[in-house]
């Protein structure tokens, strides 16, 4: 089979790369037999497995491979939303959500909106929050989402800001700086690379 290069693999979201259709239809057929295992064994209910492919049908992404369906340029289509955080961490982590992380890592959104929320929690210092408020089991849910968002994991807010600065709204850097404070973490922003 040939390739198609408007389809966007779950390990890269925010990039166009060639899928190989037979390694797509070997990765359904075996999330297929997973899902089956799954409910042989009572793990999930069929309602719960029918309200999971539903959800990420909606959301555009294949029930059984996680890849990313009907991919078109343009930010609004590589910004992840709450369900699509949600979605895929049900199809790549055993069929939990856990939208409290996406909660928790998105929480600041509402003081900084856009991309500048991103320089408090979507690093490795903000993994490890994660972690210390959820437990260790939580980790590869915080550690998706902030590949999902930002295309990779920082080491911490300066990090996170040179990804993002030239997003910031005028004053957002000083908002997010108090709250990096009331956090305990470093100060980000120019001059403190």
């Amino acid at each position: 089979m040939g390739k198609n290069r408007y389809f966007k693999t779950k390990m890269s979201p925010h990039k166009l790369i060639d899928l190989d259709f037979e390694e797509h239809r070997r990765k359904k057929q075996a999330a297929r037999e997973e899902d089956a295992r799954m409910l042989a064994a009572g793990e999930i209910t069929p309602a719960e497995l029918r309200r999971k492919n539903s959800l990420l049908h909606r959301m555009g992404l294949d029930p059984q491979s996680g890849v990313i369906l009907n991919w078109q340029p343009g930010y609004e289509e590589m910004r992840m939303e709450m369900d699509k955080h949600i979605a895929r961490c049900l199809v790549l982590l055993n069929g939990q959500g856990w939208p409290e992380v996406h909660g928790f890592l998105d929480q600041f959104f509402v003081q900084v909106p856009g991309l500048g929320h991103r320089i408090i929690l979507h690093h490795k210092l903000g993994v490890e929050i994660v972690v210390r408020k959820f437990g260790e089991e939580a980790r590869a849910a915080a550690e998706l989402h902030i590949r999902d968002d930002m295309g990779m994991i920082q080491a911490g807010p300066q990090e996170a800001w040179n990804l993002v600065r030239n997003f910031l709204q005028p004053g957002q850097l000083g908002t997010v700086n108090e709250i990096l404070a009331s956090l305990g973490l470093p100060e980000a922003g120019p001059g403190l690379d």
